[in-house]
């Protein structure tokens, strides 16, 4: 079975400018920027997407921001397109 993995970890010199960087909620400290292959199931199908979000390297919370967010659904929106033309 594919299991959500990290690509990379993105240095992060804070959150979208604004200065500092994400920090977790539950009180873990500083999260970090990382990029990964998620899963996920769209109508019964499998689908394969990459997304960048923050997460907690304490208690792996995953946290995004409105920009990463879109982003995370057009990645899906496009896998689901891709698997479409993959059936014609």
């Amino acid at each position: 079975m594919f299991e959500d993995r990290p690509l990379d970890i993105v240095s992060s010199q804070g959150l979208e400018g604004r200065g500092g960087g994400m920090k977790c909620p539950c009180g873990h400290g500083p999260m970090e920027l990382r990029k990964q292959i998620k899963t996920t199931t769209f109508r019964g199908v499998e689908l394969h997407y990459e997304a960048e979000s923050y997460v907690c390297p304490v208690c792996g919370l995953e946290v995004a921001t409105v920009e990463q967010a879109t982003a995370i659904q057009q990645a899906i929106i496009d896998a689901i397109n891709g698997f479409e033309k993959s059936k014609r």
